[in-house]
């Protein structure tokens, strides 16, 4: 389990997948405490995307998705989006003035 990640927008993403998905749950470990101890647990934010645990406390920045399943496919997104070149940005030129 690790901490949950934020990313520039505020939302909170997986550190695995990145995904924004979430379940607040306990996890099997807590449920197997009796009685006062299985409330006594914090919940745990589920990700519905890979099933990972994330921990609500310290959110780190979001840098990407740190499985390797997951990463692969960021990168090769990232490398798509910064390969392709932009078209410049048009230019309003003034009208010419009136004969």
């Amino acid at each position: 389990m690790k901490n949950v990640r934020i990313d520039d927008n505020h939302e909170l993403r997986c550190w695995n997948c990145g995904g924004k998905a979430f379940q607040e749950k306990r996890t099997g470990r807590s449920k197997v405490l009796v009685g006062v101890g299985t409330l006594a647990t914090k919940r745990k934010l589920k990700c519905q995307t890979c099933s990972e645990y994330n921990v609500p406390g310290n959110a780190k920045p979001y840098t990407g998705p740190e499985g390797r399943k997951y990463r692969k496919q960021w990168d090769k997104q990232q490398a798509t989006q910064t390969s392709v070149p932009q078209p410049p940005p048009a230019t309003r030129q003034p009208p010419p003035p009136p004969a």
